[in-house]
């Protein structure tokens, strides 16, 4: 592992790590969750240049007056576009890594996608106290905890840090909205996930509170044009006791989740490879 930065256009710098391949197949870039610091996927990325998939990990910058519009088209534009282009470039988006892909103008590069726990936000894709809590959180939580420069989602349980409050309080308006992020916006150009046709893998995880399977679907519709294979587990069926919006990440899940997420690139990479002869 190598520490590195890029320079966004702002000028603001962002943190990550590069898991060089001893015998490169492929580059993948994993873009992180909501709060979560790229460290925590460590252990995947290593797992992944182990099989032959360079993979580059980071954290969202978090300079004064930041959105989570500004993650995609800033950040993670800003890592995909300083990837070298000679494998295919996958991404791997956990959550709103997932989200905010299509606002990243060098996904045109992308060779596929791998979609972990990704969904829309809008709360009437949860049910139950689910919709309760969702409903809460974009109408009550958010509005009356976003101010200053941060929102305290550590210490409400929520993340693992606290998140600039202009991203919190974007994400909530996205929330409170039935298409979420896709609702026309004045300087939010979405045309890109219209465009994208790639292979893709859907993960969804029957345990996870925070990405039911309708909010993954509700998703997956705003990417029409991909070719997505959807994979919808049980703990049960990864010989797990639970897996939750996490799990997928960490050590337990290497046989049951690792693995064929591993193949299911290689084999993507293979098959643009014979594509551009």
């Amino acid at each position: 592992m190598t520490a590195t930065t890029w320079q966004c256009p702002d000028g603001g710098r962002l943190q990550g790590d590069v898991f060089e391949a001893d015998v490169p197949l492929a580059r993948a870039v994993l873009a992180p969750g909501m709060g979560i610091p790229r460290g925590f996927y460590r252990r995947f990325a290593a797992y992944l240049a182990g099989r032959g998939i360079a993979t580059v990990t980071f954290d969202y910058g978090d300079r004064p007056g930041t959105r989570m519009s500004d993650w995609g088209r800033r950040d993670l534009e800003t890592v995909l576009a300083a990837q070298p282009a000679d494998l295919p470039l996958f991404l791997v988006g956990h959550s709103c890594g997932g989200q905010l892909a299509g606002l990243a103008p060098s996904a045109r590069r992308l060779s596929g996608l791998v979609l972990v726990a990704a969904q829309s936000g809008h709360w009437r894709h949860w049910h139950g106290r689910g919709r309760l809590g969702m409903w809460l959180l974009w109408h009550v939580l958010i509005p009356l905890l976003a101010h200053g420069r941060r929102f305290p989602a550590r210490r409400l349980g929520m993340f693992g840090r606290d998140v600039p409050a202009g991203v919190a309080r974007q994400w909530a308006q996205w929330g409170r909205r039935r298409r979420y992020l896709f609702e026309p916006s004045p300087g939010l150009d979405t045309a890109l996930y219209r465009e994208l046709a790639v292979p893709a893998l859907a993960y969804g995880f029957a345990d996870d509170g925070y990405a039911p399977a309708p909010a993954i679907d509700a998703l997956l519709a705003e990417y029409p044009r991909l070719t997505v294979e959807r994979r919808q587990v049980t703990p049960a069926d990864a010989g797990l006791d639970a897996i939750g919006h996490m799990g997928f990440f960490r050590e337990g899940a290497r046989e049951a989740l690792w693995q064929p997420t591993a193949d299911w690139l290689l084999t993507a990479a293979r098959e643009t490879e014979s594509r551009h002869g």
